[in-house]
């Protein structure tokens, strides 16, 4: 494995350096630093850092709220941001990644803890970063923008009235861009860069030392230094034309031009004389062998001020074997150039073209040019006369006929998938060249990209269609360590990008045939070959020979390169690079031949392609892509025949075998068991070999089999770990298996997916094996609504003479199809004889098909369905059908308001089947059930006991956060206001200790401890108060828990202590319990104070309350008791009137009226007057409140 990753990493190196090997050299690193590079890193322990991430005008922010001060580096790498801080940090960066994805298509923090490494998408960026105090702020810029956001100037507007001029007969010009103008002296020639961040199309017009660009858009050239300190070729660039369109360049009368594209840019080079004279005289058999001298790195460019934040791009250079263009003589119009071979002379040979663009450059002179209908045909391309013969005009995307083919996007995940919607049937071709996905269809249509934006994408950019000369071609950048998949649904292709080896489904084979009728050629052995398409490669600039193919899977594993000619890595399809004149690509009836009018220098040895997973080097069965090879093993007999030769055969041979040469033998044996359908037995040898070869049972062709063999004995979880080998990723029979154990477990979706990748089951598999398989895919069929493809299925299995009880699945399976259609009643008549027979599966699966229609139909009730699919519940255990039921009994009994067997038919479901892909849903169904009942009144018509048992018993279902705080403060309101404190605390108790953070948690303590007082038990209402303590409690909150443990404290015995802790408390509320413990420590004094500061907002009033009014009677009993007669006689003038109305008339009266020292002896009073009962004002005042609201009202 050590191995594999080198050569993976080895692999990524050479990609990434032959995808830029067209550039000009690129500065290595655009470096930002927050410190010294010389700064020692501190070794402490990680930090919690917040990341946040933004989109700005012009960049992307990324924020790193550091709480305090930390020095950094961060740098542009090869695509990647990395950010390296002097301290080990924790933090998540999922936010800052979802708010940037059109800038960061992923990210990740490095194992030593200090770095953070993210994957740039969609292009260049450059960097630029500072602090703003201890946070660490990195913006990445676009490249070709300003080099700040913020010195960015607007453009100049256009006065308010003003227009832009234009002919009557073409439509107004686009707003002009802005447009950065590049240039940089090479070996040999002058370069200017033209970075467009669109696709634009040009002509070029060079005479007498002046060379005019055109362009179909306008822009505002920014020209910069060019024209104070010039290029060595490049005297003058120079806007024309005054429509924003138009660049003159003038150079040296014999100096010659080449220009070509490299993505949305304009290249042009302007050659040195000298070297274009001898490319002139060169006789043009050299031209077309003698290569270009490698371009060294430029000086530095100039047209712009150096960049220091941004990373600058050098533009493409053409390839290294590609000739100088010839240029066009002057006065020479564009049409006069011979366009095909039967234009030149005899013998002659067009030579080649270096990096020609594949869009067309049309040979459009005025700004605005369009084909007019009725105007004969449209202009050729100027290199349409230097075009390989071979190398056709392509066609223009307007011209293409029928619909556009709509292109969608879905993400699931790291995964991004393309699906092209086909109509009709294409073969295609997928492969990865130059970070560049290449996707080709043999069908001649345009495709709308409306519904797909890089910014959804997040791993591609610059998704567009190319023009070909035939078929269909479409191109994007992918992000570093992207590849391709593919699979078809119906005409559909899907491309599925995401992180994985470029390898196709099946390997293709190439064979060396030294002798053919063209001579030493390759031939690929394959069938559904669609048209070759010839283009030219954009960036590379050589050209490409592309053959689709319409069996899926089919491609070539692995970049081969040979003499003449390169096969180029493909996931769909065949992709040839001739490397020398005269090689040629054949489609044959049965196959593909590349060949050569001399024939190919070939070696019949080929040399082996080093594979991704070591093992796979040795596994042969696996590199051929045919993992189960039944016919084979079996002997090339059928199954059952000469099995008992056979079989003696291999256990003679196991038992000659030594004790460490067994591996083989036994291998053989279980093989030949397998082929013949006896996976028990096969599983048996399968143990042994793991058990005593350990190397040899890490093989994936062994864990391939060891996975079927697992699947066909009903353990289908075991199966799949093995068929998941990623190893065995992209072989088809593996797919199938994968796609039946995936079914067998209820996954559905993914079933549907792997059978679509599969395609077939092959025909020399054992019967029962195909029969299960089939079933199965039958069934996924159909629950992704595939009915047609569910009946192909069924076909297959019925072809085959089934068995009673495997014709009773097919006649289950085809009422599904069947009611699907909507012809319910003739699968009714399938249904009903399975309701009633022998076979078990059927009956219990047809009896429930049969409840389900009846009550969709309304012919039964809820009640009735209960019942029926009660009766059911236990003819069949352990395995979908079971928690499909399940979960079905729960759904009816909560529509039925039934929550205690709803709730508890949908937990059992989840208690026995915890790893069904359903079961999270089913938990969500639990939940929402529960708080429903809870939140919206359901609880509240049932008795508090039984809302409180029902609660008790499915407390796990309570939802996190404030809708599970909220069902529990609703359920101990109710149990509060019917007087059942203890239940209400232990609730209340269990959210303070298990639930509740903060402020929150304090409040809910108060609550608990007030419970705890109400109850007589005041030294758990003390453990409440402890429990929730916690800092940054609101004043009137801290003061009310300050009340309640004092009164806590005096129900204790400790009245002192209650009354220090009241001091700083002059609230109401606070003289209430004051009065309380004063009257019960007969201070009458000091109760008679705390009374009068009570009583003095009632001086006034005429009618009292009877709270009121008990307050009075008790600030006259303490004075009075005080012997302060005065206060006696204030306080019966204030009241008489007022008492006088109340119950206590004649009690007050008596109080009074008593001369001072007649009453020593409360006692004497209150037997007198039973109406005057001892003090208990402060619970008094909250029992009040609870009458008259919610516990939850209290604070």
């Amino acid at each position: 494995m050590r191995r594999a990753a080198i050569l993976s990493l080895l692999g990524a190196l050479l990609a990434a350096l032959t995808g830029a090997a067209y550039l000009a050299p690129l500065p290595a690193l655009a470096q930002q630093t927050g410190q010294p590079a010389s700064s020692p890193a501190q070794t402490t322990a990680p930090v919690q850092v917040p990341v946040r991430g933004g989109l700005h005008e012009g960049y992307g922010r990324l924020v790193f709220d550091w709480p305090g001060n930390v020095e950094y580096t961060a740098a542009v790498e090869d695509g990647s941001l990395i950010i390296r801080f002097d301290r080990p940090l924790r933090t998540d960066i999922s936010g800052a990644l979802a708010n940037l994805r059109s800038f960061l298509a992923g990210g990740s923090l490095e194992p030593d803890g200090r770095t953070l490494s993210f994957v740039l998408a969609n292009g260049d960026f450059g960097l630029r970063s500072f602090k703003i105090g201890t946070s660490v702020v990195l913006d990445l810029l676009r490249q070709g923008g300003a080099e700040t956001a913020e010195s960015a100037p607007p453009p100049s507007p256009l006065p308010a009235n003003a227009q832009q001029p234009a002919p009557a007969s073409v439509p107004a010009s686009p707003a002009a861009t802005d447009l950065r103008v590049r240039g940089a002296d090479h070996d040999g020639y002058s370069r200017l860069v033209f970075d467009w961040n669109q696709p634009v199309d040009y002509t070029v017009d060079s005479r007498n030392g002046q060379a005019t660009l055109r362009f179909d858009r306008p822009a505002s050239y920014e020209i910069g230094t060019l024209n104070s300190r010039p290029l060595r070729n490049v005297r003058r660039v120079e806007p024309t034309g005054g429509d924003g369109r138009g660049v003159t360049l003038q150079i040296a009368p014999e100096s010659r031009l080449r220009h070509f594209r490299s993505g949305t840019r304009i290249v042009v080079d302007v050659l040195n004389p000298a070297s274009g004279g001898a490319a002139e005289t060169r006789p043009a058999s050299q031209q077309a062998t003698a290569p270009t001298p490698t371009p060294k790195p430029p000086v530095g460019e100039r047209g712009q001020p150096p960049a220091t934040n941004a990373r600058a791009a050098s533009p493409a250079t053409p390839p290294q074997a590609a000739p100088t263009q010839q240029a066009q003589t002057p006065g020479q119009p564009p049409s006069a150039a011979p366009t095909s071979p039967q234009d030149r002379p005899p013998g002659e040979r067009g030579p080649s073209l270096p990096a020609q663009p594949v869009t067309p450059v049309t040979s459009q002179q005025t700004a605005d040019a369009r084909p007019i209908p009725g105007a004969g045909p449209a202009a050729q391309p100027l290199s349409s006369s230097l075009a390989p013969s071979r190398i056709q005009a392509p066609v223009p995307l307007e011209q293409l006929q029928g619909a556009p083919v709509p292109v969608t996007l879905r993400r699931e995940g790291d995964m991004v998938a393309l699906r092209f919607q086909f109509e009709d049937s294409n073969a295609a071709a997928v492969f990865r060249r130059a970070a560049h996905l290449w996707i080709v269809f043999d069908g001649a249509r345009r495709f709308d990209f409306s519904a797909v934006t890089d910014t959804d994408a997040g791993i591609f950019s610059e998704l567009t269609q190319v023009p070909v000369p035939n078929g269909s071609l479409a191109r994007a950048r992918l992000v570093p360590g992207v590849n391709p998949r593919i699979w078809r649904d119906g005409p559909s292709w899907v491309i599925e990008l995401r992180a994985q080896p470029l390898r196709p489904d099946v390997a293709l084979a190439t064979e060396v045939q030294p002798v053919s009728p063209q001579g030493p050629r390759l031939f690929i052995p394959v069938t559904g070959i669609g048209e070759t398409v010839v283009v030219r490669d954009p960036e590379v600039g050589d050209e490409l020979h592309i053959v689709p193919l319409s069996m899926l899977g089919r491609g070539i594993e692995g970049d081969r390169r040979f003499a003449e000619f390169e096969l180029l890595a493909t996931v769909q399809g065949i992709a040839v690079v001739p490397l020398a004149d005269g090689v040629a690509v054949r489609q044959l009836p049965d196959g593909v031949a590349i060949t050569s009018g001399d024939g190919l220098v070939l070696s019949r040895d080929l040399p082996e392609r080093s594979e991704t997973f070591g093992e796979v080097a040795s596994d042969s069965d696996i590199r051929k892509g045919k993992p189960f090879a039944m016919q084979e093993w079996r002997g090339n007999q059928a199954p059952g025949q000469g099995f008992y030769p056979k079989r003696q055969q291999l256990q003679f041979a196991l038992a000659d075998a030594t004790s460490i040469a067994r591996t083989k033998p036994r291998m053989d044996l279980a093989r030949f068991y397998f082929a013949n359908g006896l996976a028990p037995e096969a599983m048996g040898l399968l143990r042994i070999i793991a058990e005593g070869d350990a190397d040899y049972a890490n093989l994936p062709s062994f864990k391939a089999l060891r996975g079927a063999t697992l699947f066909m004995m009903g353990r289908h979880e075991d199966a799949l770990k093995d068929l998941s080998d990623r190893a065995l990723d992209g072989i088809r029979e593996v797919a199938l298996w994968r796609g039946a154990a995936f079914a067998a477990l209820g996954k559905w979706n993914e079933a549907v997916e792997q059978f679509a990748r599969a395609g077939e089951i092959p025909a020399d598999y054992p019967r029962n094996y195909t029969t299960e398989i089939a079933l199965l895919a039958a069934q996924a069929a159909i629950r992704v609504g595939d009915n047609r493809g569910a009946g192909q299925f069924l076909n297959v299995v019925a072809a085959g003479t089934p068995t009673d009880s495997e014709q009773a699945r097919i006649n289950y399976l085809r009422g599904l199809v069947l009611q699907a259609a909507g012809d319910t009643d003739a699968a009714f008549e399938l249904w009903r004889p399975l309701a009633e027979g022998a076979d078990r599966w059927a009956r219990v699966r047809a009896a429930r098909a049969i409840i389900e229609q009846e009550l969709a139909q309304g012919k039964i009730s809820n009640a009735d369905a209960l019942q029926r699919l009660e009766s059911l519940r236990f003819a069949w255990r352990g395995d979908d059908l079971e928690f499909d039921l399940l979960r079905r009994l729960g759904d009816l009994y909560l529509a039925e308001n039934d929550y205690r067997n709803g709730l508890a038919t949908l937990r059992e479901a989840a208690t026995l089947f915890p790893n069904h892909p359903e079961t999270p849903t089913l938990a969500r169904t639990m939940t929402d059930a529960f708080a429903k009942l809870y939140l919206e009144g359901g609880a509240e018509r049932m008795p508090p006991l039984t809302a409180l048992a029902l609660y008790d018993d499915f407390r796990e279902l309570t939802p996190p956060g404030a809708r599970g705080n909220e069902m529990i403060q609703r359920l101990a309101d109710r149990l509060v206001t019917v007087d059942l404190l203890d239940r209400a605390a232990n609730l209340l108790d269990r959210q303070v200790k298990f639930r509740l953070e903060g402020v929150e948690k304090a409040r809910i303590g108060a609550r608990l401890a007030l419970i705890r007082l109400l109850d007589r038990r005041p030294e758990a209402a003390v453990g409440a108060l402890d429990e929730s303590a916690v800092p940054g409690i609101p004043v009137e909150l801290a003061r009310e828990r300050n009340r309640l443990r004092a009164r806590a404290q005096f129900d204790l015995g400790n009245p002192e202590q209650a009354i220090t802790l009241l001091q700083p408390d002059t609230s109401r509320e606070a003289d209430l319990l004051r009065a309380d413990i004063l009257w019960r420590q007969q201070d009458w004094a000091g109760a008679a104070e705390v009374f009068a500061r009570l009583a003095d907002p009632l001086a006034d009033k005429r009618d009292l309350t009877e709270r009121e009014a008990t307050l009075v009677l008790n600030w006259a009993i303490s004075a009075s008791m005080s012997e302060n007669t005065p206060a006696v006689v204030l306080i019966r003038q204030n009241f008489a009137q007022a008492m006088d109305a109340t119950r206590f008339r004649e009690a007050f009266r008596l109080i009074t009226n008593t001369t001072s020292g007649d009453l020593n002896d409360l006692r004497t009073l209150t037997q007198r007057f039973q109406e005057v009962e001892r003090f208990q004002s402060f619970l008094s005042d909250y029992r009040e409140r609870l009458k008259a609201s919610q516990l939850s009202a209290i604070n």
